[in-house]
């Protein structure tokens, strides 16, 4: 098809038939309101007679499509277009429906499911959607085929390692990896976590321990499930003291799965409800200093502390209170004074501290306990005996924080929740199953310490 004269186009197109004899004008706007309805009548009309709605029931041809190892481009292109298909709230819900029903093949497909689950996770991260999958009962069927994936996974351990089935356990690891990645984005959700936690904490606890047991079979892509599990772990046993008590509930089922002769696995679970009962103190990170010289001896003392704060971290500021006060006779050239652990007091929240106290802990039982922790640690330096005899209390130990009595009722209160859930008969059942005290030294040492706490 060449260039046409404009001649020949004038002479081909249609003439404009004149109007009959007294028919009049069409109004302008009339005949705006005439293009535009016949416009939507003919749009509706092909819709309904040529082009039909896309069916979104089965999938059909699009499931092998997004899941096909062979082509990476087949599977991009099969996102893109459905990710085109999503303008509208009603298509968008009909795509995520039919792509939760697709989650089943991720284990199989292993890395030619990123497409899918990049998709997926894209469709799925606002709220709404989270919430609106959750009701379906999405969480408890990604759950599920975690629990698939980590059997694959002990039955590969139980059989002879060949280069196949390193294959088949490098695909199932990947699955694992990013079933348990797309559970803690559901997780993130508020309402979500407070609802289904109680249900899905058993298996995320059961496949946490599943994933400690593995040898054989133990890839960098099983150690980063392990530490998000532990994670998803921690997120939802912390709550109120009623959702900690299902939680220790939970554990003693979990424990009554595993053989009296294993000695590793109930060794984490028992750990756990150890530090549930009596929680450790945590160690402090690091922290900052004030150090200032005392007002009424302002006069006697030279120099200034010019570096305020300090972090704890600094040399000179650390272990002992000792360092803390050399740092200042050296920083104020006050020689006389440095090696005469005598002549200079440090005094944290109008109290006298020995030169022998570690610096942590000061900062953890003296300062923060006095309700200043969020401020960095003032420490207050002087002359000793300058203005005459000390009046301040001086702490030379640390090991009682106050001088209230403590409560053991009340400090080892959730310890009751074993004896109401059966946990003390497991734990003299565990300890009465064991018959090499070697091979099981760790489990026996965890009991005993438990069974201490709940005894007190």
């Amino acid at each position: 098809a060449g260039r046409v004269p404009h001649g020949s186009w004038r002479r081909l197109a249609p003439m404009r038939q004149p109007l009959p004899p007294g028919a009049a004008e069409i109004a302008p706007r009339d005949r705006h309101l005439a293009f535009k309805y016949s416009a939507k009548w003919r749009e509706r009309t092909m819709l309904s007679h040529g082009m039909r709605p896309l069916a979104l029931e089965d999938g059909g041809w699009l499931r092998p499509v997004m899941f096909d190892p062979s082509s990476r481009i087949a599977r991009d292109t099969a996102c893109q277009m459905v990710r085109s298909l999503c303008d509208s709230y009603e298509r968008t819900k009909a795509v995520l429906i039919l792509l939760t029903s697709f989650l089943p093949e991720v284990g199989a497909a292993g890395e030619a499911s990123e497409q899918f689950l990049q998709l997926y996770q894209s469709l799925a991260s606002e709220a709404p959607w989270k919430q609106f999958l959750a009701l379906r009962g999405v969480l408890q069927q990604i759950a599920d085929l975690m629990t698939k994936e980590i059997e694959q996974l002990h039955r590969l351990e139980e059989t002879t390692l060949t280069s196949d089935l390193a294959q088949v356990s490098v695909v199932a690891g990947y699955a694992l990896k990013r079933l348990t990645e797309l559970l803690a984005m559901f997780l993130e959700e508020g309402g979500a976590r407070r609802t289904y936690k109680g249900r899905l904490v058993g298996g995320v606890l059961g496949g946490y321990l599943s994933l400690r047991r593995l040898v054989v079979q133990r890839t960098r892509l099983t150690d980063d499930t392990q530490e998000k599990l532990l994670e998803l772990l921690e997120e939802m046993t912390t709550g109120t003291e009623a959702e900690t008590a299902e939680f220790m509930a939970v554990c003693i089922e979990t424990v009554q799965k595993y053989p009296l002769h294993d000695y590793r696995t109930p060794v984490f679970i028992f750990e756990r409800l150890c530090s549930i009962i009596y929680p450790e103190e945590n160690d402090v990170g690091e922290f900052f200093l004030t150090l200032e010289k005392d007002p009424q001896q302002e006069d006697f003392l030279q120099g200034r502390m010019l570096g305020n704060p300090y972090s704890s971290l600094e040399p000179g500021m650390g272990p002992l209170m000792r360092d803390v006060k050399n740092k200042i006779c050296t920083d104020c050239e006050l020689v006389a004074l440095l090696e005469d652990d005598n002549g200079m007091e440090l005094l944290v929240c109008n109290k006298i501290m020995s030169l022998d106290l570690p610096v942590k802990e000061v900062y953890k039982k003296v300062w923060c306990t006095s309700g200043e922790g969020v401020d960095a640690m003032r420490v207050v330096y002087r002359m000793r005996g300058l203005l005459g005899d000390a009046t301040e209390e001086f702490v030379e130990t640390l090991t009682q924080t106050n001088a209230e009595a403590v409560d053991d009722e009340q400090t080892y209160r959730m310890a009751n929740v074993l004896a109401d859930c059966g946990g003390l008969e497991v734990m003299l059942q565990r300890l009465a199953a064991i018959q090499r005290v070697g091979a099981a030294r760790a489990l026996v040492s965890t009991l005993l310490r438990l069974l201490a706490l709940c005894t007190r």
